[in-house]
């Protein structure tokens, strides 16, 4: 029987082949054990299409010089194609795992509740995120007299910033992964330890935010020091602070809100004392992230001397938060590796059990027979 013959004969057959091809899945009934080759041949095809649509995609992220215009404009053109093919793909992908969805999860639940279940889940969100990274071709579907109108808009702007959305591409490329035993078990023990991992995340992101603050307030308050104590040592070289006009903790406040400027020649020294310091809460953030993930940059360094008291105690912290996940990750993964072997060799097993248990058959078959 053809597969597309059970859109008409087993809907439910069609739908749960069709889950297979999307989802990429290793596994296949036993009621489609006979559509077996055909099943996993365009699962293949499926997951070849969406890996070469991810790569080409990236290819917009390149820009050639304007010195070789000919080259640019025959590399906009090929751009605009991949962009336009991109977009129809992944819109499609998003569509196929929306309809397969029920299926997959064998979901019993009201259509209403599924269709809310599928827009909020993890691979949902990743697919529908690789198709808002391509809504930028909506440019090359606009007739030409339409073209240099929508370039000046506000909206080509907007979509611009959705290249960025690429990144979400390799996600999608990973789910593809899951084809191969390696990467499924990956994936299993992530799903495996889920909950574990969440509340790990949460712990993390709530020291990233009490440790960003406690040092952008510490900081702040040692740049202000540095900063008053800098403009009394150069008080002779600022007419308002050698006159007596202003004290320097208003001298300093006016200078904070613009009402008052420096002299030109002290300007640079003054802007490069708050080279290296954490400045606002985004810098915080950064910072106290990449100190607690043990990477550190050295583009931010601590100067207060709490500060520096709170960065020691981050990094000894991080040695044993980060090291909770990945203790659990790869305690996890040995286990699933050896359940995967011990699987393997068990089926191996059986099909030598069953091999041997019909040469024996035979046997005795021929036996009868002579006899």
């Amino acid at each position: 029987m053809k597969i597309f013959d059970l859109l008409k004969t087993d809907k439910k057959a069609f739908l749960k082949i069709l889950s297979i091809i999307t989802w990429s899945q290793n596994s296949i009934p036993i009621s489609l054990e006979k559509e077996s080759k055909k099943i996993r041949f365009l699962t293949y095809l499926y997951a070849s299409i969406i890996s070469v649509i991810c790569f080409f995609s990236f290819l917009s992220l390149i820009t050639i010089s304007n010195s070789n215009s000919s080259a640019k404009e025959h590399w906009q053109r090929f751009l605009s194609t991949v962009q336009v093919i991109t977009f129809f793909v992944f819109l499609f992908d998003y569509v196929m795992h929306f309809l397969t969805y029920r299926t997959k999860n064998n979901l019993t639940t009201p259509h209403w509740k599924s269709t809310l279940n599928y827009l909020f889940s993890f691979k949902a969100i990743i697919i529908m995120l690789c198709v808002f990274a391509s809504f930028n071709a909506i440019e090359f579907l606009l007739p030409a007299s339409e073209n240099n109108s929508y370039q000046l808009s506000g909206a080509a702007r907007f979509f611009s910033h959705f290249k960025s959305l690429n990144i979400f591409k390799i996600i999608r490329f990973l789910f593809i992964l899951q084809l191969f035993a390696p990467f499924k078990i990956i994936t299993s023990v992530f799903q495996d330890q889920k909950s574990v991992l969440t509340y790990v995340f949460i712990l993390i992101m709530i020291l990233i935010v009490i440790f960003a603050l406690l040092i952008w307030n510490n900081e702040l308050n040692y740049l202000e020091n540095i900063q008053k104590q800098w403009l009394l040592d150069n008080q002779n070289s600022i007419p308002e602070l050698s006159n007596k006009q202003y004290t320097v903790n208003d001298y300093y406040q006016h200078l904070l809100n613009g009402k008052i400027a420096l002299p030109s020649s002290l300007v640079a020294s003054f802007q490069t004392l708050s080279n290296g310091y954490v400045t606002d809460i985004w810098d915080a953030l950064y910072f106290t992230t990449i100190t607690l993930t043990t990477i550190g940059y050295g583009d931010f360094v601590p100067h207060a001397p709490i500060s520096k008291g709170i960065v020691m105690f981050i990094s000894l912290v991080s040695i044993a938060i980060i090291a909770i996940p990945s203790g659990i990750i790869a305690g996890s993964f040995l286990s699933e590796m050896q359940n995967h072997i011990k699987k393997t060799k068990k089926s191996k097993n059986q099909e030598q059990t069953i091999d041997l248990d019909q040469a024996a058959k035979l046997e005795s078959q021929k036996g009868d027979k002579n006899d």
